[in-house]
C-alpha cells in the first residue's frame, strides 16, 4: 500500500511540475511568436464563434492555463496521502503566487508585459476550476454515501 501511495504522490508532483512548466514556458515566448500562436487559435475559433476577438482569445488562454492548474490542485486531496494534504488556504495562496510570478516573468520577455489584469484573469481561472472540481467531488462523494446507505 505504501508503494501505491508513493507512486501516486510522485505522479501528482511530476504532473504539477509539468503544468507549471507549461505555464511558465508559454510566458517565455516572445510577443511576436505568442501573437502568431494566438492568431492561429483565433482563426480556428472564428469559424465557430464569429464574434470572438483576438484579445478575448488571448485572455481565455490565460484563464484556461490556470484552470488546468486549479483542476490539478483539486486532485491533491484524493491522490496525496493524509500527511501531505494541501490545505485550502495554502491552495488559494499557491494560485495567487504562481499568477504573480508568471506575470512578473512576462515583464522580462521582449515585447511582453505582465499586468495586474492578467494576474486577476489567471487567478479567476485557477479558482473557477478549483471550485468546480471540488463541487464535483462533493456531489460524487454524497452520491456514493447515499448508495452505501441504501
Amino acid at each position: 500500500m505504501k508503494e501505491k501511495t508513493a507512486y501516486r504522490t510522485l505522479l501528482w508532483c511530476v504532473s504539477l511540475l509539468g503544468v507549471l512548466f507549461f505555464i511558465f514556458a508559454n510566458s517565455c515566448v516572445p510577443a511576436s511568436e505568442s501573437a502568431a500562436e494566438s492568431r492561429s487559435v483565433w482563426d480556428f475559433l472564428l469559424s465557430f464563434f464569429p464574434f470572438i476577438t483576438h484579445h478575448a482569445v488571448r485572455k481565455l488562454a490565460h484563464f484556461a492555463e490556470y484552470a488546468l492548474l486549479g483542476a490539478h490542485l483539486a486532485f491533491a486531496p484524493i491522490l496525496l496521502p493524509a500527511s501531505t494534504k494541501v490545505s485550502y488556504p495554502t491552495a488559494l495562496f499557491f494560485g495567487a503566487v504562481i499568477a504573480l510570478l508568471d506575470e512578473g516573468l512576462q515583464r522580462l520577455v521582449p515585447g511582453r508585459a505582465g499586468t495586474l489584469t492578467d494576474v486577476l484573469i489567471d487567478y479567476l481561472g485557477y479558482l473557477t476550476a478549483l471550485l468546480v472540481m471540488l463541487a464535483v467531488f462533493f456531489v460524487y462523494a454524497k452520491k456514493k454515501r447515499r448508495r452505501t446507505n441504501e
